[in-house]
């Protein structure tokens, strides 16, 4: 997305993973703790669904608290 940037502490535990599996745990872990650290700053979140995997985006959610 043009004008994002990610941090490379968080390219660097993508980087880490070695396969598409761990790589999507990661990248949920990665999404719940960004959401964690915003609750305070903000009133919600948006989340989609990659693909349309209605799981991935349940998973972030479920974690967010």
């Amino acid at each position: 997305m043009p004008g994002v940037t990610v941090p490379g502490a968080v390219l660097e535990r993508m980087r880490r993973t070695s396969d598409d599996g761990s790589a999507t745990a990661e990248g949920v872990a990665i999404a719940r703790e960004i959401s964690r650290a915003l609750a305070t700053l903000s009133q919600g979140i948006l989340v989609s669904a990659p693909s349309g995997r209605l799981s991935l985006a349940l998973d972030v959610l479920d974690g967010a608290d």
